[in-house]
């Protein structure tokens, strides 16, 4: 966008899930800005402490050093004092919007609900001139979108439609985003079935969250909930035999949305 209020911002994507990271860095280059991705909130203090940076979008759960403690440390920085901070979380509870708030961020904002559309918004709140950049609905092409591949009430595979309408329209954009969330599932598929093997429910349980994540923002629902179902019963202990068999489902579910991506983006 010739216009955009993240023309020549540095963007800095903090998240210790690679697909999550991956996915957004595609959404966040789409705005035109600079990006740089850490893994941890660690990196993120290491890298505010070195290079200018103007908003940072930090995943509020991760390893090392969590979003909370790593955004107070970068608030006691005098470079870090005017940084527009986000926090991302990945549920839809207040207490944890309400931490984010307390530890110094602008503004929370859900996994689920981040996409190109909501960054628009974003950049306008803290960077633009109250104008909204985003495509209104009066030049959408796509205004009240039908939702596609349904099977009853559940969708067969992909919301297509509603998964256009949220990327402002932008096929590219979001074949490319469709085809490389299908290439990392895939790999991770591979190291959660080796995880079962061992009994490393804590790993099937990770990855299951950022499946979740990026499959919901794709509008892939049934991937989602595959992932989601799985992400709860690691958390609930359920045994190996039930482990094995959300693990099918969610290879099944994924092997879909595969075939669906191949059909869809040649």
């Amino acid at each position: 966008m010739e216009s955009s209020v993240f023309k020549n911002k540095t963007v800095l994507i903090v998240d210790d899930y690679k697909i999550n990271a991956e996915l957004l860095s595609i959404i966040v280059e789409e705005t035109g800005a600079n990006i740089m991705i850490a893994s941890n909130g660690e990196q993120c203090v290491e890298i505010v402490k070195q290079k200018h940076v103007d908003i940072i979008l930090m995943d509020k759960n991760m390893p090392v050093m969590n979003g909370l403690v790593a955004c107070r440390k970068i608030r006691c920085l005098q470079q870090g004092e005017d940084i527009i901070i986000v926090g991302i979380t990945g549920s839809d509870d207040s207490e944890d919007a309400e931490a984010c708030i307390k530890a110094g961020m602008n503004m929370v904002c859900g996994k689920l609900t981040l996409n190109i559309q909501k960054l628009y918004e974003i950049g306008n709140r803290f960077f633009g001139n109250g104008e909204k950049e985003s495509l209104t609905n009066a030049n959408r092409s796509i205004q009240n979108p039908a939702p596609t591949e349904r099977a009853g009430d559940n969708f067969v595979v992909m919301d297509f439609d509603k998964a256009l309408y949220e990327f402002e329209n932008d096929r590219d954009l979001l074949y490319s985003l469709m085809k490389e969330f299908s290439r990392l599932c895939n790999s991770k598929l591979i190291l959660m079935r080796k995880a079962l093997e061992i009994s490393d429910y804590t790993f099937i349980q990770n990855e299951s969250h950022g499946i979740k994540g990026g499959a919901a923002n794709l509008c892939a629902f049934p991937l989602s909930n595959a992932a989601n179902s799985l992400e709860k019963a690691c958390k609930q202990n359920a045994n190996e035999d039930a482990l094995q068999k959300l693990l099918d489902d969610l290879a099944y579910q994924l092997n879909s949305f595969e075939t669906f991506v191949l059909k869809t983006c040649t």
